[in-house]
């Protein structure tokens, strides 16, 4: 089965002044669009790829965003604690005093 379409075989017949001149202008057509799926088949792979990256790189933004937010929550309950603890030893040291 031929890889050109009825049309492209008349075009290229119809350019052609003899069957010698058929051929190599049918290898020529071939190999444009060998090397044209072969062009297609790269920029989809690096798209592919790009698009990977990217996918990537935005994963890794929200793991940092998460942990950044894990430690100022963590930063957070320690100011907590340490004011409770605060808070706490005031109440105590005043209840000393009314005693």
């Amino acid at each position: 089965m031929s890889p050109y379409t009825e049309e492209q075989m008349i075009l290229l017949a119809g350019a052609s002044i003899s069957a010698q001149d058929f051929a190599p202008a049918a290898v020529k057509a071939w190999d444009a669009r060998v090397a044209a799926a072969a062009a297609a088949e790269a920029a989809d792979a690096a798209r592919r790829a790009a698009d990977a990256q990217a996918v990537e790189a935005e994963e890794a933004d929200t793991l940092a965003s998460k942990e950044r937010e894990a430690r100022e929550a963590d930063e957070a309950r320690e100011e907590l604690r340490k004011a409770q603890a605060d808070a706490a030893k005031s109440k105590v040291g005043r209840c000393r005093l009314t005693l």
